[in-house]
């Protein structure tokens, strides 16, 4: 069985992989998402423990839009572990985790050292035993295939001590440590939902921050 759900290797905001997943999902799936991007995406800020200009906003499995749930999975479970990827998918969410890219081949990392990065699965195909993954390999986010084999490697090996992951049907406070995420587009009509709390109301950006936006 082959079940692939949309994605974009391109999406408008690629600052970092927690930002660039959630916007891929978005304008894959949605006709005109421009307008709600613009509408929520202006809160910018320095970050000085990474020396960045970051998103103000909160983690995108918090945002109005998804749906999301953690998945409680045993990491010495490689059949539970792909079971669950798969039925996740064939029910349309996207799987949010993440890996240790020592054991992942198309990383530059691959036999060299452990290091921890986020992901997001958006499909399989049960004869060439793969997943459909985006991530940033190197410098550039793609989309990209890595073997049943190397994924679960990857979470089995993945250094955090947390491995059992509890199942909610609300986005959790909580989740940073945890391994497994489940996540998808509510039915709700994309343009009347926000990305921020509901105590604060997006402003409209200004036109050079529109541009600004627009050229990432």
């Amino acid at each position: 069985m082959r079940h692939v759900l949309n994605n974009t290797a391109t999406p408008s905001l690629q600052t970092f992989t927690d930002i660039a997943i959630p916007i891929g999902v978005i304008e894959s799936n949605i006709a005109d998402p421009q307008p709600w991007i613009m509408s929520n995406f202006i809160g910018l800020h320095f970050r000085f423990s990474w020396t960045q200009i970051v998103f103000d906003v909160p983690p995108f499995y918090k945002w109005d839009c998804f749906e999301s749930k953690c998945i409680r999975i045993d990491r010495h479970n490689q059949q539970q572990f792909t079971r669950l990827i798969r039925e996740q998918l064939i029910d349309n969410h996207y799987i949010y985790m993440f890996a240790n890219e020592f054991y992942i081949p198309i990383r530059n990392t691959y036999h060299k050292r452990k290091t921890n990065h986020d992901l997001c699965i958006y499909g399989f195909d049960d004869e060439k035993q793969i997943f459909f993954v985006s991530a940033y390999d190197t410098h550039h986010y793609s989309l990209q295939t890595i073997a049943y084999e190397d994924l679960y490697l990857s979470f089995l090996y993945y250094t955090a001590s947390i491995y059992h992951i509890y199942t909610t049907s609300r986005p959790l406070h909580t989740i940073y440590r945890k391994l497994f995420y489940s996540t998808k587009l509510t039915d709700h009509h994309l343009s009347s939902l926000s990305a921020t709390s509901h105590s604060q109301q997006p402003a409209a950006p200004n036109n050079s921050l529109r541009r600004h936006l627009q050229g990432l």
